[in-house]
């Protein structure tokens, strides 16, 4: 914000818009839910377990998307300073923020057994504390470019295509198959013990 704008009014003009937007995000949150939601109430209507544990499967598969497109959208606004970039990653920060818990916590809830929900999540929960502090360098990084932050704003982008491999992943088929057979090997080797 201070290379954009040295005014005092102006930053604190986008420091209210963006906590405006930040209330917002109640009511964002449940879409993913949502649109994840509906397409399993659609799987739980296939009779083939293995289509219906690939539909559950790719359930995540736009909310995800979208998730990470927000990101980009925001890391990509960070290339310009100017009003419209900046309100613009406020925007897509609101989403961002809104989807990215809502989004993790489902994908979990449907990719893994339950058993393993609280395990995973505290797992999610460390990683995601653990990129806060790498976080860090970035910003002293950032900070001390005062003039010229295209380098850091570069690196922030290609590590950020990298995060487009999780939603992806979930087109290929052999690999998702590949899972859902092993899911059911662990299955039947359960049953079988008890």
């Amino acid at each position: 914000m201070e290379r954009i704008s040295s005014d005092v009014h102006i930053v604190s003009l986008y420091t209210q818009i963006y906590g405006l937007c930040q209330v917002s995000s109640l009511i964002l949150a449940p879409i993913a839910g949502i649109v994840m939601d509906r397409t399993l109430n659609s799987a739980s209507l296939e009779p083939d377990f293995d289509k219906r544990k690939l539909i559950k499967l790719r359930s995540g598969f736009w909310p995800m998307l979208f998730t990470t497109m927000a990101q980009a959208i925001v890391q990509f606004c960070k290339f310009f300073e100017n009003d419209t970039s900046v309100y613009i990653s406020i925007a897509f920060t609101t989403i961002l923020r809104s989807f990215h818990v809502a989004v993790a916590t489902a994908y979990l809830r449907i990719r893994f057994p339950a058993s393993h929900f609280n395990r995973l999540l505290g797992i999610m929960s460390t990683t995601a504390a653990i990129g806060s502090l790498l976080q860090f360098p970035l910003y002293v990084w950032e900070s001390r470019s005062t003039y010229d932050v295209f380098q850091v704003n570069l690196f922030n982008l290609i590590a950020l295509m990298l995060c487009f491999i999780h939603p992806l992943h979930l087109l290929i088929t052999p690999l998702q198959k590949k899972f859902i057979r092993k899911e059911r090997e662990i299955i039947l080797e359960a049953k079988s013990i008890s």
